[in-house]
């Protein structure tokens, strides 16, 4: 029984010392990888990474070009709707200078009044010019009711 014990013995020597050469033998094998082949195949991915980030990099400035330049759209509309509006208000302001200016050489002198009659003035403010200032004042929104007509009662 002793010699089986001892072939045993043996044998779990013929094992451990199997397992050790494996075991040694992956981890030169290992070493050699990391030192050999790992590098090559590190640049590889870190070259493929590069180029993806790159891509990405690419495409996000492309998407900014773009959103910045639909951004300079709509302020060139909003500029350019001020401009018209703004030209639209300078020739009503010089067509109500105008109509003053014509209001001025037609002016009839205001009559003195006799005693005991009543006021006869004359209106402060054509109506020509009244109607000139009331568009001035309201070019924002347009009338809704033609000029002259009066405002509806509530």
């Amino acid at each position: 029984m002793i010699g089986a014990f001892k072939a045993l013995g043996d044998l779990a020597k013929v094992i451990i010392g199997f397992l050790g050469g494996c075991l040694l033998a992956w981890a030169a094998t290992y070493a050699y990888a990391s030192w050999r082949m790992v590098p090559e195949a590190k640049e590889a991915g870190a070259l493929e990474e590069r180029l993806a980030w790159t891509e990405e990099q690419n495409r996000a400035r492309a998407k900014l070009e773009a959103d910045r330049q639909a951004a300079q759209s709509r302020v060139d509309e909003i500029e350019r709707a001020y401009h018209e509006r703004d030209q639209a208000r300078q020739a009503d302001m010089a067509e109500l200078e105008e109509a003053l200016a014509a209001e001025r050489t037609n002016a009839t002198p205001i009559p003195t009044p006799s005693p005991g009659a009543p006021c006869s003035c004359r209106p402060a403010v054509s109506r020509g010019v009244s109607e000139r200032l009331q568009n001035i004042g309201r070019a924002a929104a347009p009338r809704d009711r033609p000029a002259g007509a009066q405002a509806p009662m509530r």
